[in-house]
């Protein structure tokens, strides 16, 4: 075989053994989650009032009502972990002087009235704003017909406003959006819980940060074998397969650095570091430098911080807050 034939026919040969080992290590979320803490702007908060809130419809009113009571009862339970936390109303008691006093939910979301509810149930801090919640139905054309995707969409305003001062000292004015995979309420359930947690977090912070990084691959033997079990978060046996490439080539430096991410995976960041060090010591490599500089971020933030393989949950979490389309502002 002679001339283009013979030249494709070492191509192929050469495309063969580069997908057979493969273009790079497997990909791992890392979390590094730090221990909850109060918000800074509540310091001098010790009584907060969190009324039912409303919107236009009553199908608003439903899932304000909703969003109170899931956020009154999530910040009860945290409120518990910090001895000097801030008191709730309660709730009983709210709705009571709301009735003496005229004032609905829907009208909440007028600031001087939430301040001037806040004052008559004593409180230094109360949740005010409003809700709107809508079904938006999307029909897409296919080859093979139309189809329709529905969307619970729950578009809350919400704002802890100081009684005094009448100063928001924390706010969230986002659009939570559902697919819906049930019925109607648990779809919209679901969006609520999802906006009661990012604006209760606001408040008690627990603060988790994922980083995407990547093993190295481009090697067989040991660490081809390290990587095949990293794929299956099996990190126990690919930090055996890893230390074998160590100990028979000191010089590999991607045996160093995917023992070093296993390391820090099992929140070892002293050993972590240390197995970063020894690669960037031997090749100067971006993967390498972007592992180490994560680990001495986290590490100089201060506070307790904790490293582990993110779950699927907290990726999604961390995610749609940072696709959540904003409005008003």
């Amino acid at each position: 075989m002679t001339g283009k034939g013979a030249s494709a026919s070492i191509l192929g040969v050469l495309l063969m053994a580069f997908l057979a080992t493969g273009c790079g290590g497997p990909t791992v979320r890392l979390a590094a989650k730090r221990e909850a803490f109060l918000s800074p702007n509540i310091a001098q908060v010790k009584v907060i009032a969190v009324p039912p809130l409303a919107g236009k419809t009553a199908q608003d009113k439903t899932w304000g009502e909703a969003l109170s009571n899931k956020l009154n009862t999530w910040l009860l339970e945290n409120f518990r972990r910090f001895p000097k936390a801030p008191r709730l109303v309660d709730r009983g008691y709210i709705e009571q002087v709301m009735e003496e006093q005229g004032i609905t939910a829907a009208g909440i979301a007028d600031k001087a009235t939430a301040v001037k509810l806040g004052k008559l149930v004593q409180a230094d801090a109360i949740v005010g704003g409003s809700v709107l919640s809508v079904i938006s139905e999307t029909i897409k054309s296919t080859r093979y017909g139309s189809s329709v995707s529905r969307k619970a969409v729950v578009m809350p305003d919400l704002k802890l406003l100081d009684v005094e001062t009448i100063d928001i000292l924390e706010s969230t004015s986002v659009i939570q959006e559902q697919d819906f995979f049930g019925s109607v309420p648990e779809t919209f359930r679901k969006a609520i819980e999802k906006v009661a947690l990012q604006f209760g977090e606001k408040i008690v912070r627990s603060p988790t940060e994922i980083y995407k990084l990547k093993f190295a691959g481009w090697q067989g033997g040991e660490v081809k074998e390290g990587n095949t079990f990293a794929d299956v978060h099996d990190y126990e046996a690919a930090a055996e397969k890893y230390e074998a490439a160590a100990e028979k080539d000191e010089n590999n430096h991607v045996a160093w650095y995917n023992l070093g991410l296993v390391r820090l995976l099992h929140n070892k960041c002293q050993a972590a570091k240390e197995c970063f060090d020894k690669a960037l010591n031997i090749k100067v490599d971006k993967k390498y430098a972007k592992a180490r500089s994560i680990l001495k971020k986290e590490l100089q933030a201060g506070g307790q911080v904790t490293f582990r393989r993110a779950t699927r949950e907290e990726i999604e979490d961390w995610e749609s807050e940072r696709e959540i389309e904003h409005y008003g502002e």
